[in-house]
């Protein structure tokens, strides 16, 4: 798979969140608008009985670094973006092990639907979470 540039990657961003604690970054996190096919094999590959095309924005980067977890710095990356979507439909992905992750989405309402899938980027099971899911479903 061909690593995407910077500047695309910038232009497929709807809002940044970054936190810093003195010079340093602890944290970040984007609020992307992925491209139709991408966003569709995600609802595909997770089986998920809900309308892909409903869903234009997708939560994701949520990257702290480890020293500065427990700290509910993901937390406030979160919220941050979620009240940049102005109500709009959110999904995102998550490994299948990680809790903690888990545990922001569902503290903004999100669902985990459909079913786990292999990631093709690593050796890890993805799990879709939907925010706002009470749309039509496929």
């Amino acid at each position: 798979m061909a690593a995407l540039s910077f500047e695309r990657l910038m232009g497929m961003a709807h809002s940044i969140a970054i936190a810093r604690h003195a010079a340093q970054i602890q944290g970040i996190a984007a609020l992307k608008r992925p491209n139709t096919a991408y966003r569709n094999g995600v609802f595909e590959k997770s089986c998920a009985l809900l309308a892909a095309e409903s869903f234009n924005l997708e939560l994701g980067w949520v990257v702290v670094r480890p020293e500065a977890r427990g700290r509910g710095i993901a937390v406030s990356l979160v919220a941050s973006l979620i009240e940049q979507a102005r109500g709009e439909a959110i999904y995102a992905t998550s490994n299948t092990t990680n809790e903690a992750m888990h545990a922001v989405l569902r503290k903004f309402g999100f669902q985990s639907v459909g079913t786990s899938y292999a990631s093709q980027r690593r050796d890890a099971y993805l799990q879709l979470f939907v925010r706002n899911q009470g749309l039509s479903m496929t």
